[in-house]
């Protein structure tokens, strides 16, 4: 049973209306109608949405908004259904998040399926991403073997879970820094000398810009390296390699 979020903005025809809703009814579509306070409390779990949307002028520009407002709170397929053809706002509907436009020309039956495709080809992608994600998951509670034959300084890649993730020099000099002092703090400044070849003069933002982007390419490989880059506060790095503690 797929969830049908119905949002009426200003159409005047109300028995067109439940014509169409009655058809997806008995197509195993559950019909809600969407309140106010469900937009405000950010309430939102339908498959698909449909706008009823009025004439144009004020009324077009309030159904944009209503998009963009839509677009930041689901992912659910959003269909308009226009009550007069107006080429301006089917474009700026679509630039706006909404996924299809539709109109009193298109039959009901043409309008369950259109929205009934895109809601099989969202969930197939959603399955995808799930399957994705569990995948990913598995793979970041393996702790990595964070040591030398890890590294490939010729490549500046470090080689985890059977994938080779690559680095720019200042992220492959830092890590590579962390990884030959294991279980011991390294300074700001010691970072900071080392990396930049510079006299360190409170460069901080740069050394943490750095650490953050490594941790973020390790992170989309599905492994996180927040157990073990420790950030000593106001001191510098600690690399973890044993098994992690419950340090923050």
């Amino acid at each position: 049973m797929n969830l049908l979020g119905v949002l009426n903005h200003n159409y005047s025809d109300t028995d067109q209306i439940s014509s169409y809703l009655d058809a997806f009814s008995a197509e195993h579509y559950e019909k809600e109608d969407i309140s106010a306070e469900q937009l405000e409390t950010h309430e939102l779990a339908h498959d698909a949405i449909i706008i009823f949307s009025g004439k144009g002028g004020k009324n077009s520009r309030e159904v944009y908004l209503l998009i963009i407002q839509l677009r930041q709170l689901t992912d659910a397929i959003i269909m308009v259904f226009q009550e007069q053809k107006e080429a301006i706002d089917k474009v700026m509907n679509l630039q706006l998040g909404a996924d299809i436009n539709t109109d009193p020309s298109f039959t009901i039956k043409e309008v369950h399926l259109l929205l009934e495709n895109l809601v099989k080809r969202k969930k197939k992608v959603d399955q995808l991403r799930e399957s994705i994600q569990k995948e990913m998951e598995q793979v970041s509670k393996v702790t990595p073997p964070f040591i030398s034959e890890s590294f490939n300084d010729g490549s500046m890649s470090v080689r985890l879970a059977n994938r080779d993730i690559y680095f720019t020099s200042k992220e492959y000099m830092l890590i590579r820094l962390l990884q030959e002092n294991c279980n011991q703090v390294c300074t700001y400044q010691e970072i900071y000398e080392f990396v930049w070849n510079r006299p360190y003069e409170n460069q901080k933002i740069y050394i943490t810009n750095v650490v953050f982007r490594i941790r973020e390419k390790f992170r989309h490989n599905g492994l996180s390296l927040e157990k073990y880059i420790y950030n000593i506060r106001g001191v510098g790095y600690r690399f973890h390699c044993d098994e992690p503690s419950s340090e923050n």
